[in-house]
């Protein structure tokens, strides 16, 4: 009696167990098809849309825009990386547990869930306006630096827990010291981790169109004729809007710093 009760348990356990795989693998192939199809739709349309004169340093194309990112991006990288990696080594190595590690955790976590347009506004009023500097790709690179930081902090934490204590005690066994078997032995065994934490970091810094797919000269003058879900990348930036912002020369008048479009916003709606 109880091993037919027995049996009947594990052809149910059995059976519940094939239900969920299914379940699971269905979930999973839903989300990789998406994900898929997501990335061909843009790749598609990203192919349809370029034409040559799109990477012009000129103002028909992009060069100078495109230049300008990937600069900013790298010298934010120069500066957060440092940083980053020697927060993620004092966390993992020397910190002790307690109080004031929490407490580190809980300001990264909080620092990583910013939205991107608060850490704007905070390099504009600390970086520019309370530093009396006009706008600068300095200032810029220090804003999007913060962005980075946590993300890398994190993963070089991470990445250093995760090593078997076999590399320390390895390492402290030959005789090396806590910072040698840092430098020799941890950081190259999980550099592969921290560069992959490094490259995520880097994608915050490059700039996005918003999120109804309007065309905009600038995250803080948001007016647009032109959406880029209805026409080509080429013909929006061949907009009426742009084009009239480039011969009336807005861009090159004087002002107090940060973006002029927002500054001369009213004159922005004007052309509208």
């Amino acid at each position: 009696m109880k091993a037919d009760r027995s049996n009947s348990n594990i052809r149910r356990a059995k059976r519940t167990d094939r239900l969920m795989t299914a379940v699971f693998y269905g979930c999973d192939g839903f989300f990789l098809v998406l994900l898929i199809s997501l990335a061909a739709y843009i790749i598609v349309r990203g192919i349809a849309g370029f034409y040559p004169g799109i990477l012009a340093f000129d103002i028909n194309g992009i060069g100078n825009q495109l230049f300008n990112t990937v600069y900013l991006v790298f010298l934010s990288l120069a500066i957060s990386v440092p940083i980053g990696i020697a927060a993620g080594i004092y966390m993992a190595e020397y910190a002790k547990p307690g109080r004031f590690l929490k407490f580190l955790r809980i300001s990264i976590e909080s620092l990583s869930s910013l939205p991107s347009i608060v850490v704007g506004l905070f390099g504009y009023l600390v970086f520019i306006l309370m530093t009396g500097m006009k706008w600068n790709l300095f200032a810029g690179a220090l804003s999007v630096s913060i962005l980075s930081l946590p993300s890398i902090t994190s993963t070089v934490e991470d990445a250093l827990r995760a090593l078997p204590k076999g590399y320390r005690e390895g390492s402290m066994g030959l005789g090396a010291t806590k910072r040698q078997t840092i430098l020799n032995v941890l950081l190259p065994a999980c550099m592969s981790r921290i560069m992959t934490g490094i490259l995520l970091a880097a994608g915050r810094g490059f700039f996005h169109i918003s999120p109804y797919g309007d065309a905009e000269p600038c995250p803080f003058s948001p007016y647009s004729d032109m959406n880029v879900k209805d026409t080509s990348l080429q013909e929006a930036m061949d907009s009426k809007l742009f084009r009239k912002l480039q011969d009336q020369s807005i861009l090159m008048e004087e002002h107090a710093g940060g973006c002029v479009l927002f500054e001369k916003k009213e004159q922005v709606e004007a052309l509208l």
